[in-house]
């Protein structure tokens, strides 16, 4: 897969779960925060995370679309990556143990892989 392929796809699967967040809440958070995600601040802060990503995704797919590297945009992302694989860490021990690897395994990969689109594109 080429590059503009991998930033596009991870802006699409950015995109994606930024829309679940935003749209379906309780579901798209239940994993990562357990029983708690229908509480009514708990959908609150999940439409927050999902509007982020969906930013940071439209972001990338706008700036290659103006022929301006995502290079910002991609390391916003890895910043929100790394966040969100910390915060499943360290405050989400009440949420099923498979849900927390999940997230850490999405959010982990999805950082991973815009660390090496970002080194990529330095060259």
């Amino acid at each position: 897969m080429d590059e503009q392929t991998r930033v596009r796809a991870l802006a699409i699967g950015r995109i994606v779960a930024g829309t679940a967040l935003l749209l379906a809440p309780t579901l798209a958070s239940k994993p990562w925060i357990g029983g708690v995600a229908g509480a009514s601040g708990a959908r609150v802060l999940a439409r927050g995370l999902g509007i982020r990503d969906l930013v940071l995704g439209v972001g990338v797919i706008v700036a290659r679309q103006r022929g301006e590297s995502p290079k910002g945009w991609l390391q916003a992302g890895v910043a929100a990556d790394a966040i969100d694989c910390v915060s499943v860490g360290v405050g989400a021990h009440h949420a099923p143990l498979l849900g927390r690897l999940a997230v850490a395994a999405v959010a982990g990969g999805a950082g991973v892989e815009g660390v090496r689109l970002l080194g990529s594109l330095d060259h």
